[in-house]
């Protein structure tokens, strides 16, 4: 009897050490729930709330720390006090993403809105199969090409497209809130200015009329139709040696002299495009500009050749570039590793 009522009492023991055990991990289940790291010291409470009542998953940092219910709100009443990069992610729609500071004395909350009123949709038509489209510097996965790109509305947006390496298009949008854009690449790459060094710059000429075309031709046939007064064939041949110095440049220049304009002296502009991105130096000046440039903010140079260098990280490349005052050079590079 008495050794059954020795392990009577260690079996009972046994259970008490369980529910012992049991209880505490409850608590702490209860108290320190959102923040593994939870320790002493005051916490700080972060509710997480989605506009249109579906779930969401949640992120501090690159870490999961939860789902937002559908129709319900996501609290974390146990993290540390400080600062958080806080993401909000949904399968098929932008993140909400915010830098937030949470702190004991005020409940930190936060609502994201997946609203489709925040993007607009452009429609880039006839890409070829060799194709690149970049965003804002940024190279688009091929697949995300069968649909309409969706952008942040309200802002402008640099658009490359490149083809087997080359800059081929290059267009700056803003769209609006739930609106499509459509956009089509000019089916002839712009031409190729060979006064470049080491790459293609894509330059945007203006129409230019040359003088020769406009200016007054000799009336040949004018001085041909004249009545003839002479009865003799070698006077009427005698007038034939004369055409050809009525077409001679200096004839012809005389009386285009009055409408030539003179030589421009303003500046000219450069447009640099690169990928990757790359900050901009000018005849060893830093411009303060990172590439993408857009077209509204291209950069005034003096006319005649300027040297342009691009800065990736540790890496400098460098060319030469001709300026032709009132008119846009576009430097479009892709740049080695």
């Amino acid at each position: 009897p008495a050794r059954s009522d020795g392990r009577r009492n260690v079996l009972v023991g046994v259970s008490i050490a369980i529910v012992v055990a049991l209880i505490l991990l409850a608590v702490r289940g209860i108290f320190f729930v959102g923040d593994d790291s939870a320790g002493d010291g005051p916490r700080a409470m972060l509710v997480v709330l989605v506009g249109d009542k579906k779930s969401a998953n949640v992120f501090l940092g690159e870490k999961k720390v939860g789902v937002v219910p559908a129709g319900d709100a996501l609290t974390l009443d146990a993290l540390t006090p400080g600062s958080y990069d806080l993401r909000v992610e949904r399968a098929g729609a932008n993140p909400c993403s915010e830098t937030i500071v949470v702190t004991p004395e005020k409940a930190k909350v936060f609502t994201c809105d997946f609203a489709a009123s925040h993007v607009g949709s452009l429609v880039i038509e006839d890409l070829k199969p060799g194709d690149d489209v970049l965003v804002d510097g940024k190279a688009v996965p091929k697949e995300a090409l069968a649909k309409p790109l969706q952008l942040a509305a309200g802002r402008s947006h640099i658009i490359a497209i490149t083809r087997n390496g080359e800059l081929v298009d290059e267009f700056e949008v803003t769209l609006q809130a739930n609106t499509v854009a459509t956009h089509k690449p000019p089916e002839k790459k712009v031409a190729v200015d060979s006064a470049i060094d080491g790459g293609p710059v894509i330059e945007m000429k203006p129409d230019v009329v040359d003088p020769a075309e406009t200016a007054p031709k000799p009336d040949v046939d004018r001085e041909n139709a004249r009545p003839d007064t002479s009865d003799e064939p070698s006077k009427r041949e005698a007038v034939k040696p004369s055409e050809p110095s009525a077409v001679k440049a200096p004839e012809l220049m005389e009386p285009s002299v009055g409408t030539l304009t003179p030589k421009a002296t303003g500046p000219g502009y450069l447009v640099p495009w690169t990928r990757p991105w790359a900050r901009v130096h000018i005849d060893g000046k830093d411009t303060g500009k990172v590439t993408p440039v857009a077209p509204s903010a291209k950069i005034p140079l003096s006319p005649g050749t300027h040297k342009v260098t691009f800065i990736v990280g540790s890496k400098k490349h460098t060319f030469n570039v001709k300026i032709e005052s009132g008119k846009t050079t576009k430097l479009s590079k892709i740049l080695q590793p």
